[in-house]
């Protein structure tokens, strides 16, 4: 018995290395091929051989670093195809973090990989690698920037609250809100159904006067209705007002002028249509009209509808979807109830181009605005499925849509061509929102700390940030965490910030903290 016992004793280890031994011929193998100066290392992975049809993935348990096939980049996680590849190069686009010295950071990473398809005879995770990392000129940074920008946050967001702008008044799916430009101190609230109401700027107001009623004439489901509204910068004169709606037989964009009888009511039989675009789908229509400092009628348009843009309008500048217009509509031109100005970025071109088109390559682009003092244009585009997007707008600029969405490749989702695409100024991915609403730059005096900041927020999360430019790295944060569902931004003759509630039915105000 006690051979017996010894000789198990002996015999035991060498089956569990041939147990191993088996196993080891279907697991994947990963190499180091070598570790370069700098945040880039190299790896060589070899497939199993029954893993044809399996999907790996390499990650690091502790740390997450990103992958991509190189040469190719952008992509958050890599994964390729095991058929048929013996020897596939891949990349860290990202290493953790390592400790600061004095001397060279050095770190050992341990490196996993797994067949993220249920393949047989493969292991979901084996550790199959480790190695030394050393990193070198690294970028200096500012001691505690971190520090100092979440605290300047803090203090931004200490120096104002968020109060009722008037407690008395509710509305019915507000979405746009503007102030009159004649001196009468009074604010115009457009419902989605199709109304336009007007009333005194006064926090004990109680009734409202209805301006204009278009809910006859307005689909307003969905994404669809009555979406904008803008005075015409000489309103005073002509009182010229125009908006931007759904067609209710069709649910065709209708862009229209309207002639106002007094501050408080419109001839609703005065309408002149001045654009009018047929909607393959109810969503991505865009919204937004505004006047430009040029004088000229800036129209937000978005891609038609139909999720991931499978017409492939954002990158076509043969029709008017997914782009911001820019329009003369004091002069007629080409059988047009407008005239396209001179400057526009596309006037004369030979391949078909639409001449109305300011800048293209937008999604949805809900809200956009002009800041005041410099005259530069903010525009927030709801995003797909991985991020939020704010952009300031230029002449002729391609914002990349369908091809890209933010920063990161959309079509396809891996080494899309970048060329000639101007990234966000600012994006977010959808832990903080799902749905972006472009707001203002705060050229307002009652709350100083936020003067020359972009305020914007966010529809699904409720959040309202704020945006402070700054040449090597702008600096946002969270102003406020709420829980309305935020359609849109206004802002009053002093330049003091409002926001509309869709949940609510209210207007709230940005006012500093007491």
């Amino acid at each position: 018995m006690c051979y017996r016992f010894l000789l198990t004793l002996a015999i035991f280890p060498l089956f569990l290395s041939l147990v191993e031994m088996a196993e080891a011929q279907d697991k994947p193998s990963l190499g180091i091929e070598r570790a370069k100066r700098g945040r880039t290392l190299q790896f060589v992975i070899t497939p199993s051989a029954s893993a044809s049809g399996c999907d790996y993935t390499l990650y690091n348990s502790r740390r997450r670093f990103r992958l991509s096939v190189a040469p190719s980049s952008g992509a958050e996680i890599a994964t390729l195809r095991g058929s048929g590849i013996e020897d596939v190069r891949l990349k860290a686009t990202k290493v953790p973090r390592l400790r600061r010295t004095r001397r060279l950071n050095k770190a050992r990473i341990p490196v996993f990989v797994a067949a993220v398809e249920d393949c047989s005879g493969i292991l979901k995770s084996s550790r199959v690698a480790r190695t030394r990392v050393l990193t070198v000129n690294r970028p200096k940074r500012p001691k505690f920037k971190k520090w100092q920008t979440r605290l300047a946050q803090r203090v931004v967001a200490a120096s104002a609250q968020v109060q009722s702008a008037f407690d008395f008044l509710s509305f019915n799916l507000p979405v746009v809100l503007k102030f009159a430009p004649d001196g009468t101190d009074l604010f115009y609230l457009a419902e989605q159904g199709g109304k336009i109401h007007v009333f005194e700027n006064s926090s004990s107001v109680s009734e409202t006067d209805v301006f204009l009623d278009l809910g006859e004439r307005t689909a307003a489901n969905g994404e669809r209705g009555l979406l904008g509204m803008a005075f015409h910068p000489d309103y005073i004169e002509n009182n010229y007002i125009f908006v931007h709606y759904s067609r209710k037989s069709d649910g065709a964009t209708i862009v229209s002028r309207f002639e106002a009888i007094s501050p408080f009511e419109v001839d609703s039989s005065s309408e002149q249509v001045i654009l009018e675009l047929e909607q393959p789908f109810s969503i991505h229509n865009g919204g937004e009209i505004v006047f430009g400092p040029d004088g000229y009628l800036y129209i937000a348009l978005g891609d038609g509808g139909s999720p991931r843009d499978q017409l492939g309008h954002g990158q076509n500048r043969t029709t008017l979807y997914g782009s911001v217009l820019r329009i003369d509509v004091d002069q007629q031109s080409g059988g047009n109830e407008y005239a396209i100005p001179n400057d526009n970025p596309f006037v004369g071109n030979s391949d078909g181009f639409r001449e109305e088109i300011y800048a293209y390559g937008f999604r949805n682009p809900f809200k956009f605005s002009f800041d005041s003092e410099t005259g530069e244009l903010w525009l927030g585009d709801v995003g797909q499925i991985r991020r939020e997007e704010i952009n300031l707008v230029v002449s002729g600029g391609n914002y990349g849509w369908n091809r890209m969405e933010g920063s990161l490749c959309f079509s396809p989702m891996e080494g899309c061509d970048k060329s000639g695409i101007i990234l966000p100024e600012h994006e977010y991915a959808r832990n903080l929102g799902a749905a972006v609403i472009g707001g203002y730059v705060y050229r307002g005096s009652a709350i100083p700390l936020l003067y020359g900041r972009y305020i914007f927020g966010d529809y699904t999360s409720g959040r309202i940030f704020t945006l402070l430019r700054k040449e090597q790295e702008n600096q946002v944060g969270v102003l406020f965490d709420t829980d309305h569902f935020i359609s849109s931004f206004g802002v009053d003759s002093e330049g003091e910030i409002y926001f509309l509630s869709r949940n609510a039915g209210k207007i709230y105000k940005l006012t500093p903290e007491l």
